[in-house]
């Protein structure tokens, strides 16, 4: 709600000027604007300007009685794009609290910042965060009688949010901000977690920040003020023997030198508004909470909450490349960098199934004007937070129900049937979903042929697969991952020399591709060159992350050559340090390639029998290897 005064009128007038970016139809006006005057006073003895607010609100602030459950119902329904994210910031508790209830019926995700206590009305709001924000004072404010942040953030977590909080980031002004993850920390609950204090994980990482800092000198002329990459705990950890088990991070702050540092209003809902576009656009946490806290400091900046907010074009590349939005930008940006993403992130080569898309997508083709979009979107948002198979399936038929022409609806349809093992329905599904985008003007989407060919496959159609795969070559997104499952598919069907030839053409252009490392060791030892196989094993084990870490000098490679070498040389130092320790192969960490590979487990399911098997050979040095058919039955191949 904005005052209906000019300082209201002003209000209207900035929100408007975002452009379709802000939908103001929904803005109430009435009564005053409420204002808040800042005093800031910079001083030589605090790095940070000291600020004094003097707030007045408004004289008809919003109520709940204002707003009836159809006006609530009409904001979602009137929303000209997919919703993926809502965000409170903690006040007018009693109206956000219904406005919550209902996107989380939708499926919709609830982040939640809690700034300061604000009553029952927020606790009731905080259980509902799927993810929360809170200030470094909140803790301790609502729990005083905990002695430290620490505890009190602990106690925040096992007692103020649910168990549907994936993470709680907590803002520590200058010092930078620290996370509790608690998305999938509990897969293993049998395990015991290490009991440890947060204050002093806190303080041991902060502690090894300090001491890799070296020559840092701030330069007047182009402060660029990068952060540095976040420190994660090797452990999930049992927070102060609460039970409530995470892994912590620090985010170190952007080290922003005293005489240019001007006013830190607004820096905290910088920070916020980054998080929340890193969560609706399925950005990686670590690299959304560096962009944020880069955001963040760009605001100090210069005097007030908005002039110092840095435009795109001012955001390194480094940091912008997980938010790009589009395929084509991202493609254009780095098409390594969405290739690993995809393998990383365990749908890779064979069976690469999870890409979904938005009903909007298909809208503007389909010409589906008379499909209630509303109704559309809350079934897509129920089928991808399904719970179960049957849930998904049955939310996925209901849309194709509503919207026939709407090709996402069976592409989605169809993926889920394909990772469900659903071969021949996934086909019907996918091929229609081709059928609908071709008559409608824009052309088969390569993700759709390519699992189109994953599950062609796996009926034994393995030449019109393979013809899908290279129609789905020709999109530069996609080259990558549909050639390598050309050449898994060549050597399944005894074409040998091609599935080599093409696996060597994809590792030329990406030697860090680890799955086609490993798939071009296996199709070497399956035709009996074995020194080959062993020199490409070395080559995974030894350059696959870097020096076998577990992370990637290729990922900053397209940042330049400086940026690069040093990655090298850090890795380098790393991997020094493990020799020195005596660390070996087996003692690695289990995301290092030669542990990823070190069974058939991680391509079981994803790469066809016959490859697959070549690998089970090579790991037990014999010429006979067995694999899984997508019969269910264990089959066993003799290789030269």
């Amino acid at each position: 709600k904005i005052g209906d005064d000019a300082t209201g009128d002003e209000i209207f007038s900035i929100l408007q000027k975002e452009g379709d970016t802000f939908n103001t139809s929904k803005v109430m006006r009435g009564g005053t604007s409420p204002t808040t005057y800042i005093i800031c006073v910079k001083d030589e003895l605090n790095d940070d300007p000291t600020r004094t607010c003097i707030h007045t609100p408004s004289n008809e602030p919003l109520m709940s009685s204002e707003l009836s459950d159809a006006d609530i119902d009409d904001l979602f329904a009137s929303l000209p794009r997919e919703v993926g994210l809502v965000y409170f910031d903690g006040r007018l508790t009693d109206v956000a609290l219904r406005i919550a209830k209902k996107a989380q019926a939708l499926g919709i995700k609830i982040l939640v910042e809690a700034e300061r206590l604000r009553g029952d009305d927020l606790d009731a709001l905080l259980k509902l965060a799927d993810f929360c924000i809170c200030s470094k004072s909140y803790p301790q404010e609502k729990y005083p009688n905990k002695k430290s942040f620490g505890a009190a953030l602990s106690e925040m977590a096992n007692s103020t949010l649910s168990e549907r909080c994936k993470f709680l980031i907590a803002t520590l002004g200058s010092r930078g901000s620290v996370a509790l993850i608690f998305e999938d920390a509990n897969v293993d609950t049998n395990a015991t977690a290490l009991v440890r204090n947060v204050d002093e994980i806190i303080e041991e990482m902060e502690s090894a920040f300090q001491s890799r800092l070296s020559g840092y000198k701030s330069s007047s002329s182009s402060p660029q003020y990068i952060p540095d990459q976040a420190l994660v705990s090797d452990n999930v950890y049992d927070l102060n023997g609460s039970g409530k088990r995470a892994k912590v991070v620090f985010q170190p702050a952007s080290r922003i030198s005293t005489e240019d540092m001007v006013d830190t209003t607004g820096a905290g809902d910088a920070f916020i508004g980054t998080v929340a576009k890193g969560l609706s656009c399925g950005a990686d946490i670590f690299q959304t909470l560096r962009l944020a806290t880069f955001v963040a400091a760009q605001k100090c900046l210069d005097v007030g909450a908005r002039a110092g907010l840095p435009f795109r074009e001012e955001v390194p590349e480094e940091l912008i490349v997980p938010f790009v939005a589009s395929t084509a930008e991202l493609s254009a940006i780095s098409r390594k960098g969405r290739r690993r993403e995809m393998t990383m992130g365990a749908i890779s080569a064979f069976l690469l199934a999870l890409s979904f898309s938005s009903p909007n997508e298909a809208f503007a083709v389909n010409n589906e004007g008379s499909v209630d979009a509303n109704t559309l979107l809350q079934l897509f948002n129920q089928a991808m937070n399904a719970n179960s198979y049957e849930d998904a399936e049955n939310a996925w038929t209901k849309a194709i129900d509503l919207a026939p022409n709407n090709s996402a609806a069976f592409s989605n349809r169809g993926t889920l049937r394909l990772q469900a093992g659903q071969w021949s329905t996934a086909i019907e599904d996918l091929q229609r979903s081709i059928e609908i985008d071709e008559k409608g003007g824009r052309g088969a989407d390569a993700s759709v042929l390519n699992n189109l060919g994953n599950a062609k496959g796996a009926i034994g159609l393995w030449d019109s697969a393979m013809e899908d795969f290279l129609k789905a070559s020709k999109d530069d997104s996609m080259r990558e991952i549909a050639l390598a499952n050309y050449a898994l598919a060549a050597f399944e069907t005894g074409k040998d020399e091609l599935a080599v030839k093409t696996a060597q053409t994809i590792l030329r252009k990406d030697p860090e591709f680890w799955d086609m490392r490993a798939a071009l060791t296996a199709f070497h030892w399956g035709i009996g060159d074995l020194d080959k196989a062993e020199d490409e094993w070395q080559t995974l084990c030894t350059s696959g992350r870097g020096f076998g870490q577990s992370e990637s000098a290729e990922s900053v490679r397209s940042f330049g050559d400086v940026a690069y070498a040093s990655k090298l040389l850090e890795q380098q130092v790393k991997q020094q340090l493990n020799i020195a320790a005596g660390v070996d192969e087996d003692d690695l960490g289990d995301d290092t390639p030669c542990q990823l590979y070190k069974t058939t487990d991680t391509v079981a399911g994803r790469w066809p029998p016959r490859p697959t098997a070549a690998l089970d050979a090579y790991l037990r040095v014999t010429s006979v290897g067995q694999a899984l058919g997508y019969d269910g039955m264990v089959k066993e191949y003799k290789f030269k």
